[in-house]
């Protein structure tokens, strides 16, 4: 009896470690920046499109064409709409009034009213944290409405119209964030867009920042920790045998 107790306190030790909300261990996290593909379109490196649409839920079309300039890389579309990264990790890039962190995605809208968009299409079915912010990557004031939706239903809008640098020298200029829990099924889509608010897409660049991640479920969790806990205890038996002598 004191040994069964043992073993179920262990496992719920390691049940409750699995669920601690500061380690969140097994889960698959999607990152649109550090999978961001310079050369194919879908990337090939995660589950990320680049494209645009004409209707914000409506139609999405795929980036076909390339664009490079120094170290940002990325696709254009129409009405010069242009979903883009800075490659270089250390240094800010800049490009006439346009800016980018080390590492950072810029979304942005076109001049016929294209929402920019990164597309992302859920590779398994499950629960997924969803996490996004949008901020202001032109020194002059941008006008955007930004948004996220999943499966063409917005889920989330806001507004970006705060210079680069307003917040102090090389920082992007303060924007919504969003995030959120959902299921979604094997193929289910999350869009993260910008569009032109004010109708024009001059210094319209904003900056995106986001994160997917796919969370393990919990009957998952237990059995492997069950699993492990049942090997722990296998072990132990068999040195407590060997350290008294018995013969395995």
């Amino acid at each position: 009896m004191v040994r069964i107790r043992f073993l179920v306190v262990v496992v719920i030790g390691f049940a409750g470690g699995f669920f601690s909300p500061c380690e969140s261990r097994g889960d698959i996290v999607y990152d649109p920046a550090l999978q961001f593909d310079t050369v194919n379109n879908p990337s090939t490196k995660g589950p990320w499109t680049l494209g645009w649409t004409n209707t914000l839920g409506g139609g999405f079309n795929n980036f076909t064409t390339p664009g490079s300039n120094g170290n940002i890389f990325g696709r254009v579309g129409p009405g010069i709409t242009v979903v883009d990264f800075n490659t270089d990790t250390i240094n800010v890039g800049a490009i006439s009034s346009v800016r980018w962190l080390p590492g950072q995605i810029r979304i942005s809208p076109g001049t016929n009213g294209e929402f920019g968009v990164i597309r992302f299409t859920a590779p398994t079915t499950g629960m997924y944290n969803l996490l996004a912010s949008f901020s202001g990557n032109d020194i002059f004031a941008p006008s955007t409405d930004v948004y996220v939706l999943v499966n063409s239903v917005t889920q989330f809008n806001g507004i970006v119209n705060t210079a680069w640098g307003s917040s102090g020298p090389g920082i992007p200029g303060a924007g919504p964030s969003f995030t959120q829990q959902t299921f979604l099924a094997l193929g289910n889509t999350v869009d993260f867009a910008v569009g032109n608010q004010n109708g024009s897409a001059s210094f319209d660049s904003t900056g995106f920042t986001g994160l997917i991640t796919a969370v393990p479920e919990p009957n998952s969790l237990i059995m492997a920790s069950i699993a492990g806990v049942a090997l722990l205890w296998k072990r132990r038996r068999r040195l407590n045998q060997s350290l008294n002598g018995v013969d395995q």
